[in-house]
């Protein structure tokens, strides 16, 4: 009975309450209070490098990559992006990307889901 219920309580995330508090055109300050808000921490922040965005997936989380996409999807410059660990219940992941322009404001997000 005990660990039935350790893993119903593992099920109550924030993951997908997040993507409602935040919003293209918030500053990264803004976007950062909301997501922590809920309890989920910054993972990684890139800066835009110098002779653009990977082309190629470096790794798993990818997210210069990820961020490579959405700039030549919107066809604007995507100058920073973060990614934040966002776990759904006990045995489920998922990873939170915050693509920032030129003015320092969200562009798109997009919560991927791992497994």
């Amino acid at each position: 009975m005990f660990f039935v219920a350790f893993l119903l309580t593992g099920c109550t995330t924030n993951d997908f309450e997040v993507l409602k508090a935040i919003q293209p055109g918030m500053t990264s300050m803004s976007a950062r209070k909301a997501i922590r808000a809920y309890g989920f921490e910054i993972e990684e922040c890139i800066k835009r490098p110098v002779n653009g965005w990977p082309s190629e997936r470096e790794d798993f989380v990818a997210a210069g990559w990820r961020a490579g996409r959405i700039e030549a999807i919107r066809g604007s410059v995507v100058t920073s992006v973060e990614s934040y660990p966002v776990g759904h219940g006990l045995l489920s992941a998922g990873q939170l990307f915050l693509f920032y322009g030129e003015d320092n404001r969200l562009l798109e997000f997009y919560r991927y889901q791992i497994n």
